[in-house]
């Protein structure tokens, strides 16, 4: 190896060998490429995780296998609140019913405190917070309003909400929530579901916000 400080014009050093630096970074390279286990992906030159982890299958079914999950219903619904904003746009919650509550996007008083406290007080009155069981509040009227009409009969119509549909159900999988209308006293001609979804797309800030 032929140190570069030592060669200049004139110094009859006309084929200079690699500096330190790059014998150093050449000699480690080769020792990585002879550890490397054979068959394993050569990671790209700004990438080194490999695509292929050689990961067991069955460990990997493992990771990703869910049980069942049960919706939640009847007095359950009450004091349901997810999220449903946006990531920093602003506490949006949708309800056991749908329909959507806590409005917190102008940056007032409706927040959700910081652990210890279950109400905090506001220009509308206590309000609930946090880990206390609480109804979310529902500063702005907010609904749908379903219409339906069997053959040549009258036009009849109901709020989407738990008082009009009492066997409504809600899974929550975030950031999807899917709420199932029914009434088992007045089936409908047709099934009746929402689906309220908050962006969340990982490691894009701007689609999640």
């Amino acid at each position: 190896m032929t140190d570069r400080s030592d060669c200049c014009p004139g110094s009859g050093c006309c084929n200079p060998g690699p500096s330190r630096r790059e014998f150093l970074a050449t000699t480690g390279a080769a020792a990585f490429g002879a550890l490397r286990p054979p068959g394993l992906q050569q990671p790209g030159p700004d990438h080194f995780v490999p695509a292929d982890k050689q990961l067991a299958p069955a460990w990997v079914g493992r990771l990703t296998a869910r049980a069942p999950v049960e919706p939640w219903r009847g007095e359950a619904l009450r004091t349901i609140g997810m999220p449903c904003g946006g990531v920093g746009a602003g506490q949006l919650y949708v309800t056991g019913d749908g329909r959507l509550a806590h409005w917190w996007i102008a940056n007032d008083t409706r927040h959700s405190s910081y652990g210890g406290q279950t109400t905090i007080a506001t220009p509308d009155g206590e309000q609930g917070v946090c880990y206390g069981s609480f109804a979310p509040a529902r500063p702005v009227e907010q609904g749908t309003l379903l219409a339906w009409r069997q053959g040549d009969g009258a036009m009849q119509n109901a709020d989407l909400d738990a008082a009009a549909f009492p066997g409504t159900t809600f899974l929550g999988e975030y950031p999807v929530a899917t709420i199932d209308y029914e009434r088992p006293a007045a089936p409908l001609p047709v099934a009746v579901r929402a689906e309220v979804f908050s962006p969340f797309v990982p490691l894009d800030a701007r689609a999640s916000g």
